[in-house]
């Protein structure tokens, strides 16, 4: 993937100077609130980035960065990953506190949808949540994915159940 392009963002790949940025937004308690792994340090977050970039080389896939147009100011992730089963891949986003409720994470999320259907040939592409993360519920319908079940998720020592939705790329035109 160069890039994927939208009305007002850019998703593109990892660049040295995303560390930063991205530290802003996985050390924030609110953003990591419903996600397992946590809150990350800039250390930390250098790590995560190296792996990111790694799975984009070995499976044409990962979060990615989201720039706006306007400033190329890194306002938060939004991407693929691969999971267990071929073909299916995960919907993943998250984004500064001043980013939401702007309408972003819907339309990076379109745009990583049709990429996943059209370029990396996924059969579906699954989105976890929180059944208490309102906003990603929200989001997750808009884009028209369907609730499929509740799965347990287990990260290191924390787990928990979390709602599991599916797209399997008709709602794209919607």
């Amino acid at each position: 993937m160069s890039y994927i392009e939208t009305e007002r963002l850019i998703v593109r790949t990892w660049m040295p100077d995303d560390a930063a940025a991205l530290a802003a937004i996985y050390g924030d308690p609110e953003t990591m609130k419903y996600i397992l792994s946590g809150t990350k340090t800039l250390e930390q977050t250098r790590t995560a980035i190296a792996q990111m970039i790694e799975a984009q080389e070995r499976d044409g896939c990962s979060m990615w960065p989201v720039v706006l147009k306007a400033n190329a100011e890194l306002i938060g992730t939004c991407g693929l990953m691969k999971t267990e089963h071929a073909h299916v891949l995960e919907l993943g986003f998250a984004f500064t506190p001043a980013a939401r409720g702007k309408g972003y994470a819907y339309e990076s999320a379109r745009g990583v949808l049709a990429f996943g259907f059209s370029q990396l040939h996924a059969t579906s592409v699954i989105a976890l949540t929180s059944p208490f993360n309102a906003p990603s519920i929200v989001l997750i319908n808009k884009l028209r994915m369907r609730f499929d079940r509740v799965v347990r998720m287990k990260r290191g020592e924390r787990g928990a159940d979390v709602l599991r939705y599916v797209s399997y790329g008709e709602e794209e035109a919607a």
